[in-house]
């Protein structure tokens, strides 16, 4: 499971461990993180693009078998849930920053 997870997000230990420190580059680590989130929603718009065609491919009768179908299905599932539980972390954290008493 950790290796799906992985391969939908695009997100590895090496990114994280980066992150976690400042950039010297033009690269900020702000910019990074919302890089790597829009990577994410990118990430699950294209596999419920191919869930959407192995749909298609079965109802044309093109497909030679249903696994395939259930697969993309899957995939696009796993894909929607992981990107909307970062979307509400990244609401949690906002809410909890405008709390903050400065």
């Amino acid at each position: 499971m950790d290796t799906v997870l992985t391969s939908i997000s695009g997100l590895t230990t090496d990114y994280l461990s980066k992150g976690n420190q400042p950039q010297k580059t033009g690269d900020g680590t702000f910019e990074s993180i919302m890089q790597a989130a829009m990577d994410i929603v990118n990430e699950a718009n294209d596999l419920n693009t191919a869930a959407e065609y192995e749909e298609m491919k079965v109802s044309l009768g093109y497909a030679e078998n249903t696994h395939d179908l259930a697969i993309a299905l899957e995939k696009a599932e796993l894909a929607v849930q992981y990107t909307v539980a970062i979307k509400n972390k990244v609401i949690e954290a906002y809410k909890e920053i405008m709390n903050m008493q400065i």
